[in-house]
Order: structure tokens, then sequence, then C-alpha cells
């Protein structure tokens, strides 16, 4: 009886020092879709990423489609089509771009949303 009485102990006081692991920790704030890098641009869409993702996409030269960017690294990605409204001229692959978005952001993998105005960041 006093084994049982001493492993419940034990087994109390792990579940309290393993809860507390990690308490200190700020979760990582979400992308607002504000601004990123355009990746893609098919028909009358734009894929965007967020921008802390970049770098790890530079680091995977061997990730040659858009495809495998989204399987392997899973980036913060949001497909936004864009409207007859919408200018984007001279708006490339490469570029950073600020985004202002129209109604909701379907959060799928990539999110979904309509643009409302793509500017390009000027080098």
């Amino acid at each position: 009886m006093k084994l049982k009485a001493m492993l419940a102990i034990w087994c109390l006081a792990a579940v309290v020092i393993l809860s507390g692991c990690g308490a200190g920790e700020k979760p990582e704030a979400a992308w607002d879709y504000k601004s990123g890098r355009v990746i893609a641009i098919q028909n009358n869409q734009l894929l965007v990423i967020q921008s802390k993702d970049v770098a790890e996409i530079e680091l995977k030269p061997e990730l040659k489609s858009v495809d495998e960017i989204l399987a392997v690294l899973r980036p913060q990605a949001i497909w936004l089509t864009v409207t007859d409204e919408t200018d984007i001229t001279g708006v490339e692959v490469g570029d950073d771009v600020f985004v202002e978005i129209e109604g909701e952001v379907a959060e799928s993998y990539p999110a979904q949303a309509k643009a409302g105005k793509i500017t390009k960041v000027q080098a």
C-alpha cells in the first residue's frame, strides 16, 4: 500500500512538473496577409508567402516547384484572386508586396482571398 502511495505521489509530481514546460513561450502571431513575397502567378491569381518564410525557401534550392515548396516547407501562404479593378502592373514572381484584402479569408492551405489592392514594394 505504501508503494502505491509513493508511486501516485511521483506520478502527480511528474504531471505538475511537465505541465509547466513551455509555459513561458509565446505563441507565434498569426500572419495578417498584409505583406509578403509573390512566389507564383497563375491566371488571375498570385501566391504570396509570409516574408519570414522566404529565407527558408532560399535555403532549399532543390525545391523547384511551388507544389514542392508548399508540401515540404509549408510556409504561411495565400492565393489572392485578382479582379478587373486590381492593378498588378509590374508585379512579378519574387516581388515583395503590400496587400489589401476584400472580404473574408478562406482558411484553407494555402489560404484564399480576393485582392482589393496590391502594391509592389520598391527595392
